[in-house]
């Protein structure tokens, strides 16, 4: 059975944001427990309401909260909601598995890992993802992230993803994220060290490189070689922006990978 929201009134004048975020630590059964991804998700709750973001107009699905069926419902969820003038975002972090398609046109697939280890394709995901028909920010923060861009990008879709196809994604345990968003919204967008005008305001734009630099020199180490982020569209999406402040130094230490 799904989870059921409350139903939500028609957004006023300025008011029409909407965001589905989805982050999976604890599983079903024996797959790996994540460090990372329900603090991913916390991460970018507190960067939308501090940019004019409603509770109510925000699904935040985590751990048994976040089966297949209720991501389904959140995909659709915002697929309703995301009209031509919305600022609509969408979050994934945790688990993903990338498997050989069969018969199939393209060799690999990429999969989103629910809590009850029912997978969602990469080609289910982009369907939901290209329905959206406002301005869009899709971040994935998992293993093999760009695989999920499945002609999900455009001009009023940005979609940016921790790892290329073909890369692992890690997550840092002292800080309770996956280094992308560690770096992507943490430090850079509410920490304010992405301010690479010096201007006092954080644009995606800026935070973007900054993080991608951050996260593939934090994992230069790695036995799986470093991640380095993706970034597609959205030339006509940015709205945010974060006054600058000081954050900590983060430190160096082992990393947990996102896939199993």
């Amino acid at each position: 059975m799904g989870t059921a929201f409350p139903a939500v009134a028609a957004p006023a004048q300025g008011d029409d944001k909407w965001a589905l975020i989805i982050g999976v630590d604890q599983h079903q059964g024996a797959t790996r427990t994540n460090v990372g991804a329900v603090g991913d998700a916390n991460a970018f709750r507190t960067l939308l309401t501090q940019n004019g973001w409603r509770e109510d107009r925000m699904r935040v699905l985590t751990d048994a909260g976040a089966t297949q069926a209720a991501i389904r419902q959140g995909l659709q969820w915002i697929v309703d909601h995301c009209g031509p003038e919305s600022q609509c975002v969408v979050h994934y972090s945790g688990h993903t598995k990338q498997m050989n398609n069969a018969g199939g046109s393209e060799g690999l697939h990429e999969y989103l890992w629910p809590h009850d280890n029912r997978f969602i394709s990469d080609t289910e995901f982009a369907d939901y993802m290209r329905r959206l028909r406002g301005y869009a920010w899709i971040d994935i923060a998992a293993c093999e992230a760009a695989g999920f861009d499945h002609g999900i990008s455009s001009p009023r879709r940005l979609f940016t993803a921790a790892s290329q196809e073909h890369e692992k994604g890690y997550e840092e345990p002292t800080w309770r994220t996956s280094v992308w968003t560690g770096f992507l919204v943490q430090r850079a967008l509410l920490g304010g060290q992405g301010d690479a005008d010096g201007d006092g305001n954080v644009t995606l734009s800026e935070a973007i490189p900054w993080a991608t630099a951050q996260a593939a020199q934090y994992t230069a180490g790695q036995s799986h070689g470093p991640q380095n982020a993706y970034r597609a569209g959205g030339e006509e999406t940015a709205f945010f922006g974060q006054q600058a402040a000081a954050a900590p130094r983060p430190r160096t230490c082992f990393l947990f990978l996102f896939c199993r």
